[in-house]
């Protein structure tokens, strides 16, 4: 069986993320705009509405905030999703099933949508 996480609780992780600054990585990332953070807090309040396991947030060093999510079994990341917040305003779903299936990065217009889908990945199985 997969395992996934208690369900999601509001974290002060953005409030923090919303501090950085440029470079913050040293390896010259940007720092989350106002922007991506304003849209972080709208995919965080979406996410209360669910029953999703608890994401890791962090900023992203493409320039946003990142909410990942993992699937496992036996301790094994068999699956993944991230709902990336950029600074453009863009959000981003990004959905990887492990060992082999693809990469799939596309925009998430419809937040309910992406929602849905990484539902979907954290919930399937491999055989």
């Amino acid at each position: 069986n997969d395992v996934v996480e208690a369900a999601f609780v509001p974290n002060a992780e953005l409030a923090a993320i919303a501090s950085l600054e440029d470079d913050w990585d040293g390896q010259g990332a940007a720092a989350p705009n106002q922007c991506a953070i304003d849209r972080a807090y709208q995919l965080e309040a979406e996410l209360l509405r669910t029953n999703l396991p608890a994401p890791d947030v962090m900023a992203d060093a493409e320039g946003g905030v990142a909410f990942w999510f993992y699937r496992t079994r036996g301790g094994i990341d068999t699956g993944h999703a991230g709902l990336l917040c950029m600074n453009s305003g863009a959000v981003l779903l990004h959905l990887e099933d492990l060992p082999n299936g693809p990469i799939r990065v596309h925009p998430a217009s419809d937040l309910q949508e992406a929602l849905r889908q990484v539902h979907g990945l954290l919930r399937s199985h491999f055989d």
